[in-house]
């Protein structure tokens, strides 16, 4: 067994030993192959092909604490996508923002998903998950282009979860199915005296 970073960066303090952002990933066999990589979002006037009403909310790099992975082999003809959100009320636009950058990323080519700890729950995305299009809306509806899928509440676990986190986002007809995993108790019966604030999830795609 062995673990990996991927998209490390160090957090935006002045100290100098701070602590990384990133992404770890486990390997059975310690053999990650260059599992993922970084994936560049474009600004947000050259996704939704109009200037957004956030002042310095332009540059997704500017506003995201963490950048997109990108699994550099489809599962199941499904190109997977992680992002952990900005733990803060940006996280519904980023995310919005991060899903409508994927789909035209991938128009024509294949299926995605978007998995991560989003933190927000779908319920803020629905106004959000909406995209330009000229020839369809004309910039006035919203888009039933993606899909929600989650499996009941991931976070505050250490309390008793009560907040759908950690979740996916897909387009609108690939199959993806989310079960979440309640881990507490593990954790008591082996003894650990401490447990994440998040379940985690696992994601079956195609």
């Amino acid at each position: 067994m062995a673990i990996d970073k991927v998209g490390t960066i160090r957090r935006r303090v002045k100290k100098a030993a701070s602590a990384q952002l990133g992404y770890a990933f486990v390997a059975k066999d310690g053999d990650f192959g260059g599992v993922a990589s970084l994936v560049d979002i474009e600004n947000f006037d050259e996704t939704y092909e109009f200037r957004t009403h956030k002042k310095s909310g332009n540059s997704f790099k500017n506003l995201s604490k963490r950048g997109v992975l990108e699994f550099n082999r489809l599962f199941n003809g499904v190109d997977v996508y992680f992002f952990h959100a900005n733990s803060s009320a940006h996280a519904p636009y980023l995310v919005a923002w991060v899903a409508e950058a994927l789909r035209r990323r991938v128009a024509g080519k294949y299926p995605f998903v978007l998995i991560g700890d989003l933190n927000c729950q779908p319920s803020e995305l629905t106004n959000l998950l909406k995209y330009y299009d000229h020839d369809e809306l004309m910039g006035h509806g919203y888009s039933d282009s993606f899909k929600c899928r989650f499996a009941g509440n991931t976070h505050n676990a250490r309390l008793g979860a009560h907040k759908v986190l950690d979740y996916a986002i897909t387009g609108a007809g690939t199959a993806a199915t989310v079960s979440s995993w309640d881990t507490l108790c593990f954790s008591t019966e082996l003894g650990y005296a401490d447990h994440p604030d998040h379940f985690p999830v696992v994601v079956q795609v195609g």
